[in-house]
């Protein structure tokens, strides 16, 4: 009797053992394989970011040379981009290389409105003036800008208190603007308190931080805003979208110019895929502001007496900040990666054309 409960005892530690044996096996396999796996991503990962970083230097090459035809063709100091350019003509064009497929996009930063050009103040003495005298160039177009929102529109004045808002956000002091502005005071005193910025814009997202700002209206925005950490460059309208082009209006002028004119205007710019106008002569584009403005395009919708046309302030015809978009996929798998960067081209104290990144993101929300 004795011996089959010691023969008992045994079977039961020997499956307890053999439990153990096979527990443990389990948890090795696993973790070798998480391990595995953790190591085939770092892998996947490393290289990735690699082919996005030779992407960038690709996109760098690529605008360095546009630059460098500009001034071959036009003079050493020629700069005016449009979307005809090689740097336009192949977006979203893929690239195999090697076991990834690249699909690049190169857009221009500065077709869109770059929202550190609200950092100067709304003129003091002229604070109670009218919409003309109290407000930049640069102002007034983003104050036409928050009005192009088909869905849900807003007023003029519910964008100039928008606006205000946004200067006040921008500037170092602690005076508010106008009736709409709001400095940290107003900020410090909502649910989740924080701080005006009181300095240049690093992100679009900041916008929704902003008084009066929806997120419907952000939204609109987002496509059409840029937060450049310059605030001296001015938008590119032969890059602009309609909408943008809405922006620039009589200086007295509150609301945005009509849809089918923006559409006018834009349709004299070279886009594309067309290096030919209608008529079949090779279109180049415009190589200054006031070019475009003597164009038969503009005085259509603007007439030909120049006391009534749209200042040039804020606007210009050539580039320093551009976009890339890039997506790296491993052929074969569904590992991808997607990458944003602004890049900013210049030359340097010694005449060399450069072209150095600024900031790198994840999303295309700069």
């Amino acid at each position: 009797m004795l011996v089959n409960k010691q023969k008992g005892t045994v079977l039961i530690i020997t499956l307890l053992i053999v439990s153990v044996i096979a527990g443990l096996a389990i948890s090795f396999t696993s973790e070798f394989q998480l391990s595995m796996t953790r190591a085939e991503l770092r892998l996947f990962t490393g290289q990735l970011n690699q082919a996005l970083y030779g992407t960038e230097r690709a996109a760098a090459w690529g605008l360095r040379e546009d630059l460098q035809e500009d001034g071959n063709k036009h003079g050493s100091n020629a700069k005016f981009d449009h979307l005809d350019e090689n740097w336009g003509k192949f977006n979203g064009v893929s690239v195999p290389l090697n076991e990834f497929t690249i699909t690049p996009v190169v857009l221009d930063a500065q077709g869109r409105f770059n929202i550190n050009l609200l950092e100067k103040k709304v003129n003091p003495s002229k604070a109670n003036g009218l919409f003309q005298e109290k407000y930049t160039e640069e102002q007034k177009m983003f104050i036409r800008l928050l009005q192009t929102q088909a869905d849900n529109p807003i007023s003029s004045q519910e964008a100039q208190d928008i606006t205000q808002a946004v200067i006040d956000w921008i500037d170092a002091d602690d005076n508010v603007t106008g009736t709409g502005g709001a400095e940290s005071s107003y900020y410090l005193s909502t649910d989740e308190p924080y701080q005006a910025a009181n300095q240049l814009f690093t992100s679009v997202t900041e916008l929704l931080l902003i008084k009066g700002m929806t997120k419907a209206l952000y939204n609109h925005l987002v496509p059409l805003v840029i937060a450049l950490p310059d605030s001296t460059v001015g938008i590119n309208i032969q890059t602009a979208s309609s909408e943008v082009l809405q922006s620039i209006n009589e200086s007295t002028v509150e609301i945005p110019l009509d849809k089918a004119d923006a559409d006018s205007l834009q349709s004299a710019f070279p886009i594309a895929g067309q290096s030919e106008d209608l008529t079949g002569e090779s279109n180049d584009g415009f190589k200054n502001v006031g070019e475009f403005f003597n164009s038969s395009e503009f005085q259509q919708v603007f007439g030909a007496d120049s006391s009534l046309w749209p200042l040039e302030d804020g606007l210009t015809t050539g580039s320093d900040f551009f976009i890339l978009n890039a997506l790296v996929e491993v052929e074969g798998s569904d590992v991808q990666r997607q990458g944003t960067s602004l890049l900013k081209r210049y030359k340097d104290k010694d005449g060399t054309i450069q072209v150095r990144v600024v900031r790198r993101g994840s999303s295309n929300i700069l």
